[in-house]
């Protein structure tokens, strides 16, 4: 199967042109339409629609393969690439972190080796996963909702380690006047026609939280920031409900109430690749160290 009309076929989705997907990659329009007229004699199927240009249903599920076979592709580009380094002296580290990690993590971290790191990256999980598979960051530091027992839902390549250095069990952020506010847990179906605040940068973003407990949320106003002052003014200021790993530090006028059912927690790992570079290994140290953390309830494994 030829790569290239993978790639062409992608991109006239993306641009949903033919055309524009021509000059994009540097072809002709001519030879994007033979590409993709190769590619459909070879899966035996119509893939894309021409008026208007889109995927057929067939061509829709053939897209989720492709996007695999070229992410696959290009990490093995990048891990091989990697190996070949191994041997140069390059001090130079690059970690990627999603935003809740960044808040949560990296105050106890940079008493440590984590210093030595040359750049810090910071964008949401998916975002910094993609780039360490892609072997853009040497590490990447990444968060997220999942039950105790699963997996974090961000894709990583075979070759890498991971590490859980924090997770905390989940509460639900309230002001103290909210009626629910001095139970000593709560059940997310009870908060049922509660406003939730929509703050995807967040710890606990709840699209992510509806969609682990399988429990459609109302959302309200949508913060994009990740300052947790903010999300907690939005709170306090009755603009909705929002979720917090357990251990979160609150101010006057805020409560967090235990989220008793589903059973969920919050979760950081550290992601690296070994063997690799020293300096890396020795950031990576720096990450993964027990810190002051490790005595606050912190989990590692």
């Amino acid at each position: 199967m030829d790569i290239r009309a993978l790639r062409s076929f992608l991109t006239v989705l993306e641009l949903t042109s033919f055309s524009r997907a021509a000059e994009s990659l540097g072809f002709t329009q001519s030879a994007i339409s033979q590409q993709i007229a190769t590619l459909e004699r070879e899966i035996g199927a119509t893939l894309v629609v021409r008026r208007p240009v889109g995927p057929t249903r067939v061509g829709e599920r053939f897209a989720e393969h492709a996007r695999e076979i070229l992410a696959t592709l290009d990490a093995a580009r990048a891990d091989t690439k990697r190996l070949m380094d191994l041997d140069l002296i390059d001090p130079v580290v690059r970690v990627g972190l999603s935003p809740a990690a960044d808040d949560r993590l990296m105050t106890d971290a940079m008493s440590g080796r984590a210093t030595h790191a040359s750049h810090f990256l910071v964008g949401e999980p998916a975002m910094v996963a993609e780039r360490f598979n892609l072997g853009a960051v040497d590490l990447a530091v990444v968060d997220g909702v999942t039950a105790p027992s699963d997996p974090l839902a961000i894709r990583y390549l075979s070759g890498t380690s991971v590490r859980v250095v924090r997770e905390s069990s989940l509460s639900v952020l309230m002001p103290v006047d909210h009626p629910f506010a001095r139970r000593r847990g709560v059940d997310l179906a009870a908060l049922g026609a509660a406003l939730w605040v929509d703050a995807p940068a967040g710890a606990c973003p709840s699209a992510a939280l509806g969609a682990a407990a399988r429990e459609p949320l109302r959302l309200g106003i949508r913060y994009d920031g990740a300052r947790r002052a903010t999300l907690h003014a939005l709170v306090r200021s009755g603009r909705g409900l929002a979720c917090e790993p357990a251990d979160s530090p609150v101010g006057p006028g805020l409560v967090l109430v235990p989220l008793r059912s589903p059973r969920l927690t919050h979760r950081i790992e550290v992601w690296w690749h070994e063997p690799d570079r020293r300096a890396v290994l020795e950031v990576k140290e720096g990450l993964v160290a027990p810190s002051a953390w490790w005595q606050k309830g912190g989990r590692g494994r």
